[in-house]
C-alpha cells in the first residue's frame, strides 16, 4: 500500500501556494497555483497523485472550497485559526 501525501495549501483570492510532502521520499514539492481558489485550487488539488490529505487554513474561501473539493472525492479538511483575543482569554470558572 501506497503510504499517503500531506499537502498545506495557503489559499489567497489571486494566488495561492501548495506544498506535498511524499512520505516515502521525504521530498516537499511547491507549486503556485494561480487564479480564484475555487476553481484553480481544485484544478491543481486533482492533478496530485492519489493517496493523499490537503488542508487549508479558512480565508477568502471559508469553507467552501472543502465543501466544493469532497464533492469531487477530493480528501481536504480545512483549519480555523481561533481569533487571536480568544487564545489570551483567562480562564473563568
Amino acid at each position: 500500500m501506497e503510504s499517503m501525501r500531506w499537502v498545506g495549501v495557503d489559499v489567497h483570492a489571486k494566488e495561492s501556494l501548495a506544498a506535498v510532502l511524499d512520505p516515502t521520499t521525504g521530498e516537499i514539492n511547491t507549486q503556485r497555483i494561480s487564479g480564484r481558489p475555487g476553481e484553480a485550487v481544485l484544478e491543481w488539488l486533482a492533478t496530485v497523485a492519489p493517496r493523499f490529505r490537503a488542508v487549508y487554513e479558512a480565508g477568502p474561501t471559508g469553507y467552501g472550497l472543502v465543501r466544493r473539493a469532497r464533492e469531487r472525492g477530493l480528501d481536504v479538511v480545512v483549519c480555523a485559526r481561533a481569533h487571536p483575543q480568544e487564545r489570551h482569554r483567562p480562564h473563568q470558572g
